[in-house]
């Protein structure tokens, strides 16, 4: 059975509005989730990474959660250009901290604060930022820069592994999307230099990470056969190298926004992703596949 669902922010006003959440409960049961907060204030439109924390099981209302923003304020003369964020796609991970508690929070996001209004045209500057915290929520450290991409390269996941943190996002490069990746072994002290672990002619898009045990996954939506198809590969050695590509997908439609898991042991891809096979490609079904690893 599910319950409620119940209100963590709000309610939303034509000045204030929250969206992309992200959720991680660490090993003690707090709830830690971030989201992306715009609002109007004086003629300007401000923008920040909130975060909320609760100890209770259930919190009905939100009054059950505290929070606090926790990235710089991006502030932009109002504009009816609100469909392109400043802020976009915060992510929220545990990780191990050095007294062996799951209680380090990893937080990377997009920032672009000049974004370009009614345009797909990839321009301009993105930032993939970080923010991380040591105490469990109560203190954070200053942001940190990642990457630099283009106007609509999005990062959009984050795992952690112990006092290691990985991030991925794609970012138009040479004329087409890669995916590049990078990572921290001091609980985000420090990241190292990004690399591409995918690259060429074809795009590249919507990267998702995961890890258990000693193996971490990778998957992607790549149109190398003129469709989108999902592919997914694994590092053994903390993305230092990676196995050949595997393909997920293989349908005429288009097969978009993957999601991949392992399983406990490391044996198998758990892939869920957006296809359009039964609709004309103009709609979307989600479907899932299990495959050897």
């Amino acid at each position: 059975s599910w319950q409620g669902p119940f209100p963590v922010s709000g309610p939303a006003t034509t000045s204030l509005s929250h969206q992309f959440p992200s959720i991680a409960v660490d090993e003690s049961g707090r709830k830690h989730l971030v989201a992306r907060e715009w609002r109007i204030v004086a003629g300007f439109e401000e923008e920040n990474v909130k975060y909320f924390w609760t100890d209770q099981s259930t919190p009905i209302d939100q009054n059950g959660w505290s929070s606090l923003y926790i990235s710089p304020t991006y502030r932009r003369t109002e504009t009816a250009c609100v469909d392109r964020p400043v802020i976009f796609d915060p992510n929220v991970v545990t990780g191990r901290t050095g007294r062996g508690t799951w209680d380090d929070l990893h937080v990377v996001y997009g920032a672009d604060p000049a974004p370009e209004c009614a345009t797909q045209t990839p321009s301009g500057t993105t930032y993939v930022r970080y923010l991380g915290s040591l105490s469990r929520g109560s203190f954070w450290s200053s942001e940190l820069t990642l990457g630099t991409t283009r106007d609509i390269a999005r990062p959009n996941t984050l795992v952690a592994k112990g006092r290691y943190a990985f991030a991925a996002w794609h970012d138009w490069s040479s004329g087409a999307f890669d995916i590049f990746f990078t990572r921290s072994t001091d609980a985000g002290g420090s990241w190292s230099t990004p690399t591409k672990v995918l690259g060429g002619s074809a795009w590249e898009l919507y990267p998702s990470l995961a890890y258990t045990g000693s193996k971490m996954a990778l998957s992607w939506a790549d149109n190398q056969y003129g469709n989108y198809e999902v592919f997914v590969r694994k590092s053994t050695n903390d993305g230092t190298s990676w196995s050949a590509a595997v393909r997920v997908t293989n349908e005429p439609a288009t097969s978009y926004y993957p999601v991949v898991e392992l399983t406990g042991n490391g044996a198998y891809y758990l892939v869920t992703w957006a296809d359009s096979r039964n609709s004309g490609f103009g709609w979307y079904d989600v479907y899932f596949k299990k495959l050897a690893a």
